[in-house]
């Protein structure tokens, strides 16, 4: 048996709950469409205990938590927010300890917590959408607990904002930032993962891995903050920019750096780094990369071809490097 909550309420009093607001214990359906339809509970405002969430809040409806987080899905689910609607949550915007699935949708559309992330959740092979000028922000913007996650944040206006924490945290997965789409606090994966940012889109807070790492940065895209693969990492750049203070880009256990088409990774101490493992890094013809060393490598030989380095190249002994310029 499925139960559908429909709350459409146009200009009139919101619906203010107690503890909580509709709460299933079944299969069930939520519908909240337009303006002057609300939800606003003290704790969770929506709330699944056992079954997977289905919840659609449209056209500058809002769903709100005095004190706890706007949705809970405690079997994960799905959220289709869209049209200018709001989900707020004193805590989490959205909790859930399954997989979830997750759009925000259109100018004004608002995902966002206060002491937590905008999004939490736990289950593996979770995906967030966020495009067409929507935000998703909290303490931190979107904390994938899980495997195997997915992140798409697309449209210019479009942000993903952790403002004491990442943007985006995963376990593992990717993450695609693009079309003039920004991400403030950076991303990070404690375990594998990839991220594409391309098309003017931006990532401020900078990018680190812990496990195996690849970013592409194309198409007049921007990095700010650097980037740490905190194991083995590929990095392209492609006419564009990653900018850092310390490391710009550290490869903690070697890998590649390909640098091309005007590309540019400056503002650091040392533009890269190679720590150990060794690696290749190729400087295109036209592109720069620049620090007060441009290059120090421990390992074996990197190759750095076509265009020169800004700065010193430190090449540590024992290490037989090979540098073109």
């Amino acid at each position: 048996h499925h139960n559908t909550f429909l709350r459409k309420n146009h200009n009139t009093a919101p619906t203010v709950a107690g503890y909580a607001g509709p709460a299933f214990f079944r299969d069930g359906r939520l519908l909240n469409p337009g303006a002057g339809s609300s939800i606003t509970a003290n704790s969770y405002a929506v709330y699944y205990d056992s079954t997977a969430g289905d919840v659609s809040n449209a056209d500058h409806a809002a769903i709100d938590s005095l004190d706890g987080s706007g949705i809970a899905l405690y079997a994960g689910g799905s959220v289709d927010n869209s049209g200018g609607a709001t989900i707020t949550g004193a805590v989490c915007g959205i909790f859930a300890l399954g997989s979830v699935s997750i759009t925000n949708s259109g100018t004004g559309s608002t995902i966002s917590g206060d002491t937590c992330q905008g999004i939490y959740a736990e289950g593996d092979g979770s995906t967030v959408t966020n495009t067409d000028g929507a935000s998703i922000s909290g303490s931190g913007g979107i904390w994938l607990n899980g495997s195997s996650g997915t992140v798409t944040n697309s449209g210019t206006g479009s942000t993903i904002t952790g403002t004491t924490g990442h943007g985006v945290a995963m376990t593992s997965g990717t993450v695609t930032n693009s079309d003039g789409a920004g991400i403030l606090g950076g991303v990070y994966f404690s375990g594998a993962g990839t991220v594409n940012n391309k098309d003017g889109a931006s990532i401020s807070g900078g990018v680190a891995f812990d496990g195996a790492g690849t970013v592409s940065n194309t198409g007049g895209a921007s990095i700010s903050d650097g980037i740490s693969f905190n194991t083995t990492g590929t990095l392209t750049n492609t006419a564009s920019s990653v900018t850092g203070s310390g490391y710009t880009v550290l490869l903690a256990q070697g890998g590649t750096v390909t640098n091309t088409g005007g590309g540019t990774i400056s503002g650091g101490e040392i533009g890269v780094y190679i720590h150990d493992g060794g690696g290749t890094v190729t400087n295109g013809a036209g592109s720069t990369i620049s620090g007060t060393t441009g290059l120090h490598t421990f390992g074996d030989p990197p190759v750095v071809p076509a265009s020169p380095i800004e700065g010193n190249v430190w090449l540590e002994d024992g290490a037989e490097n090979h540098v073109t310029l």
